[in-house]
């Protein structure tokens, strides 16, 4: 889950730059299993949550203060096109909007707002003529664009019949696929955490990939900073799917090496990012070793579990019915709590223990509490955690999250991801 994202990931911030996280890997970590239905079971393609008929209570999250409820109506109507998936009508919302904003809270975030937009939809010219309205958080997004700006326009190419490839778990049980770039085979984990696709320098030279523009340093989860520059990929390949002109940003090998079980440093080439999966639907299937790429399907009345606001997000709920939002972050080892849900579970004495955060850059250990049991509906089935670590990061969207879906998932189910469908759908591993 290195993740090129516009949040910082410090305790209590928000602030919108990029953030380089690893894995977070727990002392123990959490148990997980799917409930059998206690009656029948639902249709796994008609998950809990329609975000195309309601409004979400989706507060917008300010850098350095408190969240912040949606009060006019345009950015009401610009969230809704968000949540619906309609990002360039978003983007001429929330730009017609600022146009009309006196200085304050609601203006600054409606920059930001609009400035990640811009950045998703990868329309650098627009990015850049909105800087002056941005915070300071979005600066090194400011440095990434003025690199992508001019270079040749990003193209996919996406099969009309669904592909299928040979997917493999690393050491930490994220998903990784063989691809090629530029001509050259690489291993590259399949992380929707990763805003932009990422690279080591030894990847991207043997791939004959040149850094370019200025070099600007990322934050990560154990405030260590590390070095990034961003690189345009000539040509991704998975299969028969194409990436042409792929913005991605370059590390240093040393800070994209992280720490893999019983001490074992786990190296890897890169990610494939939020960038280039956002384009197509994902079917992760570890057990059976195989990937499906291929073109969003929407369904008819499909209800909408999936959604991005900064972060891909997915909504769950819990025993309760009280509504939650996750992160996707598929380069994560396992899933993990925020403190916005510890504010929903109510004041609870929770055991804390000493556990390993391991990021970009190195390590630290740190006391977190954690969650006994938890039980969470998510993507049309009932899942049981044990032994859930509440992490303390204020997690990477724009709306506070209450926790962060890991790889632990893959575990225990299929995967049907469909960002342009706002599907999220869970098939249960026979056993």
């Amino acid at each position: 889950m290195i993740r090129h994202e516009t949040h910082s990931n410090r305790l209590d911030l928000l602030p919108l730059t990029i953030v380089l996280v690893s894995v977070l890997a727990a002392c123990v970590p959490p148990r997980l299993e799917i409930q059998p239905p206690d009656g029948p079971a639902n249709s796994p393609t008609r998950p809990d949550f329609d975000l195309s008929g309601r409004m979400p209570e989706l507060p917008l999250a300010l850098p350095g203060s408190s969240p912040l409820h949606l009060a006019s109506a345009a950015l009401t109507d610009s969230i809704a096109d968000l949540l619906g998936g309609d990002y360039a009508t978003a983007a001429d919302r929330l730009a017609a909007f600022l146009n009309r904003l006196e200085p304050g809270d609601e203006r600054r975030v409606t920059a930001d707002l609009l400035g990640e937009t811009l950045f998703l939809l990868g329309d650098w010219d627009r990015f850049l003529r909105y800087a002056p309205f941005y915070s300071a958080g979005l600066f090194d997004d400011r440095i990434l664009a003025q690199t992508f700006r001019g270079q040749a326009p990003f193209r996919s190419v996406i099969p009309a019949e669904p592909i299928t490839l040979p997917l493999t778990a690393s050491q930490i049980g994220t998903p990784a696929l063989m691809v090629s770039v530029n001509g050259r085979s690489s291993r590259l984990w399949l992380d929707t955490g990763a805003g932009l696709t990422v690279l080591t320098e030894s990847t991207a030279r043997r791939c004959g990939i040149l850094p370019a523009g200025a070099k600007t340093t990322a934050d990560t989860t154990t405030r260590h900073k590390v070095a990034v520059r961003g690189a345009i990929i000539r040509e991704l390949q998975a299969g028969g799917v194409f990436f042409y002109n792929l913005p991605a940003i370059v590390l240093s090998d040393r800070d994209l090496r992280l720490p893999g079980p019983l001490g074992h440093p786990v190296a890897l080439d890169g990610l494939i990012g939020w960038n280039a999966l956002r384009h197509m639907s994902v079917e992760l299937d570890l057990a059976a070793g195989f990937c499906r790429l291929g073109p969003s399907q929407p369904i008819v009345e499909n209800r909408r579990n999936l959604f991005w606001m900064g972060y891909p997000c997915a909504c769950a709920a819990m025993a309760d019915g009280r509504p939650l939002v996750f992160g996707l972050d598929t380069g994560a080892a396992a899933t993990s709590l925020r403190q916005p849900f510890l504010e929903k579970l109510g004041t609870q004495s929770l055991p804390r223990r000493t556990a390993k955060i391991a990021g970009a850059g190195g390590t630290e250990s740190r006391e977190v509490r954690f969650v006994p049991q938890l039980t969470v509906r998510l993507g049309g089935q009932s899942l049981v955690w044990r032994e859930l670590a509440v992490w303390p990061v204020s997690g990477y969207a724009l709306t506070p999250l209450d926790g962060v879906l890991g790889a632990d998932l893959l575990a225990v189910a299929r995967l049907e991801l469909d960002p342009g469908a706002g599907r999220l759908v869970l098939h249960p591993r026979l056993r």
